[in-house]
């Protein structure tokens, strides 16, 4: 990926993980994941406006099933597929 990211003419840097341990423990910052994303690299000083990482929920987009079927296998009910509840996926 390296080279690859070289032939593009940009500037790339490489560095290790040690570097961003350094960066982590200079400015006493926990060990967390979205703190070591920002410790990467060459960090002279960090800012942060909040204490509280983003919690994202995966939720599914409903489901492909038409129709509920009982136990021999006809239908009960018909299933809209979209909007569901007033929203669509995506939204």
């Amino acid at each position: 990926m390296f080279n690859a990211l070289k032939t593009t003419g940009s500037e790339v840097t490489t560095g290790s993980g040690g570097q961003t341990k350094f960066n982590r423990r200079k400015q006493k910052l926990p060990k967390v994941h979205c703190i070591d994303a920002a410790c990467v690299g060459e960090v002279n000083q960090l800012k942060f406006h909040t204490t509280q990482d983003l919690a994202a929920i995966c939720k599914g987009q409903g489901g492909r099933q038409k129709a509920a079927v009982n136990k021999y296998g006809y239908p009960i009910r018909y299933n809209p597929l979209k909007p569901i509840k007033g929203g669509n996926s995506g939204d």
